[in-house]
């Protein structure tokens, strides 16, 4: 992420991990709006101080997959943990295209313990996947139920303003 704007620092680089919920952060305290009780960290605040550990997290509950997807990254590894389906470790400094997944690595295992734990202190995966799915399928029934859904069709991409989405069929 590349920030600059009034007090950050000119040509400095941080390898502490952030991720787009510091931008809020950032803003409010830029505006100075109190924000200690949201999550994130003021971006000016982070790229100011020496590295620290610091957890990435993200999730995905969206199209294609059948289950909530949760990622932690820390400045050398990316864990990936996938309700109903195996986990995924990678060190992303010796293996920046994510290709040799550590997670059945013995050599790894105390590293992915760690991420499990972190990943189990911030969030219960399989209750956020089974509440995202019970909201997913109220959004189905509020507009019309899945068969009408599937009736209307479906629009590769979202149109641009003034255009209208060309529909396909399943």
């Amino acid at each position: 992420m590349i920030i600059a704007g009034p007090s950050v620092p000119q040509a400095s680089r941080s390898s502490t991990p952030v991720t787009l919920i510091d931008i809020t952060a950032t803003i409010l305290a830029a505006t100075g709006v109190d924000h200690a009780d949201l999550p994130g960290a003021d971006l000016r605040e982070i790229i100011a101080t020496p590295p620290a550990h610091r957890y990435a997290l993200s999730e995905y509950h969206a199209i294609a997959s059948r289950d909530g997807v949760f990622m932690l990254a820390d400045a050398e590894h990316k864990y990936v943990h996938y309700v109903n389906e195996p986990d995924q470790l990678f060190n992303f400094i010796k293996d920046p295209t994510e290709v040799n997944n550590l997670a059945t690595d013995p050599g790894s295992a105390a590293i992915l313990q760690r991420f499990k734990t972190a990943l189990r202190e911030r969030l219960e995966p399989n209750a956020i996947n089974n509440r995202a799915r019970a909201d997913q399928a109220a959004c189905i029934e509020a507009a019309g139920g899945e068969a009408h859904l599937r009736a209307q069709g479906f629009f590769e991409d979202s149109p641009a303003p003034g255009h209208t989405a060309t529909f396909h069929s399943f």
